[in-house]
């Protein structure tokens, strides 16, 4: 494999990122104000534009970031997702990398709720690991309602979280 450029995709591009999650059988969902990324074949890192209607073929990797109310300056890092035959090469760490460094969206932490098992690749990728005890302090309410939510369907999700710099 060649190495894969990471691209950012406008919100033009939803659906396209729709369908790539859909094929890959991952039901990802926009939250409110988002900005997708995905990892493709070609090209360099620059923006997608909606013209290539075949751009969901083109498409290996995604990751979305959510602002889940406008003024809430903690953003949820879901979605990430990669093709089968490209997993196990890094991408969803450098994918993971380029979305948080990328992101414009004016938050000051950004979150990620996942299996502790993936403690090692979160932390590769600048994230630290939050005690669920302390949840209130460390999340908004909108996300903690949201942990609390996905908890009642995976009892042993965890918490991470970056800080922007």
């Amino acid at each position: 494999m060649q190495d894969n450029h990471i691209s950012f995709s406008a919100d033009a591009n939803k659906n396209d990122v729709k369908r790539f999650y859909r094929n890959q059988n991952y039901s990802a969902k926009f939250k409110g104000y988002d900005q997708a990324f995905v990892a493709s074949e070609y090209n360099s890192i620059a923006p997608l534009v909606h013209q290539d209607n075949n751009l969901s073929k083109n498409i290996i990797g995604g990751v979305i970031i959510s602002q889940l109310r406008q003024g809430n300056k903690q953003a949820l890092l879901h979605g990430l997702v990669v093709s089968q035959s490209y997993r196990g090469l890094g991408l969803g760490k450098k994918l993971t990398k380029h979305a948080l460094k990328h992101c414009s969206l004016e938050v000051d932490h950004i979150v990620c709720f996942a299996e502790p098992h993936l403690a090692q690749f979160y932390g590769s990728c600048g994230f630290s690991l939050v005690d669920k005890n302390s949840i209130t302090a460390d999340l908004s309410p909108e996300l903690a309602a949201r942990f609390t939510s996905y908890q009642k369907y995976r009892a042993n999700l965890a918490i991470f979280i970056s800080e922007r710099r």
